[in-house]
């Protein structure tokens, strides 16, 4: 039924911004490739240079709201398309996290083009929303070559490629659920350093996390910042570039796709060493299954406890039983 639901809800999505690329003049089969893209949170075009390309305000627009739908919670909208209840999706706090930070940080953005990089009020809101809510889908879109923009437009693009979309959305990266719950964590901290002796749960939707929960957050979140630094030092040592070794790993890692320089929206990776393209790729396939089951299969009794699970089923009296039973 779930299943059902996720794909009822990205089918309707798909098919209406197919709908709309196309009124707003995008080719029928560019239109289609780009929804199946956003929905996705993929980011390959058709158009070699993305949307900027099509130079159509319209169709741009069109991409940041389809986009930011993406990255948000699919089950939530199911209850918000298909059961006309938007209850559930404006109180969930994760969404109104990610609606808080999408907001502000396009706000600044779009502040920093105007004043910096000679941007008009209408071209500086147009890109700062787009490109953030490229960034922290991790659909990897591009309105403008931010490549070119000024070292403050990128450090705000760059930390959106930490953050990821929702939970239960397409989108990789951290997840917001697991940064909602950092700031509630280190908020509890200091709450704790005051009041030594209070008992604070940390709370998301007024639910508890359990212990068990909680510190399998804390984990992923100091593997991935680990292996973000790790990749980046090797990468910046390959290379001797800072900006590659650092921004690369964390468009791969979150899986985004295009960072800044010669990685930028207008580049590509085709120029790296065979060595940074690999550990590049090691990077993207670890962020996309994501890295608890990643860190188990690094455990040695993982693979012993396979090995004895693999021996059990095949051992003589199972395999009797199995037979028994087929019969």
């Amino acid at each position: 039924h779930t299943a059902k639901a996720l794909w009822l809800v990205y089918l309707i999505l798909t098919i209406a911004e197919i709908g709309l690329l196309y009124l707003a003049g995008m080719p029928f089969f560019d239109a289609l490739c780009n929804s199946l893209s956003t929905m996705a949170a993929g980011g390959f075009s058709p158009h070699p240079l993305s949307i900027l390309g099509y130079q159509n305000n319209a169709i741009t627009w069109i991409v940041t709201f389809f986009m930011f739908l993406a990255g948000g919670n699919f089950a939530l909208q199911y209850r918000l398309f298909i059961q006309g209840k938007p209850r559930p999706l404006l109180q969930n706090e994760e969404f109104r996290f990610y609606f808080g930070v999408v907001s502000l940080s396009a706000l600044f953005l779009a502040i920093i083009l105007y004043f910096g990089n000679s941007y008009g009020i209408g071209g500086s809101i147009r890109d700062s929303a787009f490109q953030i809510i490229s960034i922290i889908t991790t659909t990897g879109f591009s309105s403008a070559d931010f490549a070119l923009w000024t070292v403050p437009a990128q450090v705000m693009l760059f930390a959106m490629m930490l953050f990821g979309g929702c939970a239960g959305s397409a989108g990789g990266g951290i997840k917001i659920v697991r940064i909602l719950f950092g700031v509630k964590y280190l908020k509890r901290e200091i709450s704790q350093i005051i009041h030594p002796n209070a008992v604070i749960p940390i709370k998301i939707d007024h639910s508890s996390v359990p212990n068990d929960i909680q510190r399998q957050m804390i984990g992923f979140m100091m593997f991935y910042i680990v292996l973000l630094i790790i990749s980046s030092l090797a990468v910046t040592i390959i290379e001797g570039d800072a900006e590659i070794g650092i921004v690369g790993t964390a468009a791969t890692l979150g899986n985004v796709g295009p960072g800044f320089g010669e990685i930028g929206p207008m580049g590509s990776f085709a120029g790296l060493s065979a060595l940074s393209k690999l550990l590049f790729i090691f990077d993207m396939i670890v962020g996309r299954l994501e890295l608890i089951p990643f860190l188990a299969m690094l455990n040695p009794d993982f693979w012993s406890l396979a090995r004895n699970k693999s021996g059990l089923e095949n051992s003589p009296s199972t395999l009797r039983a199995k037979t028994k039973k087929a019969r």
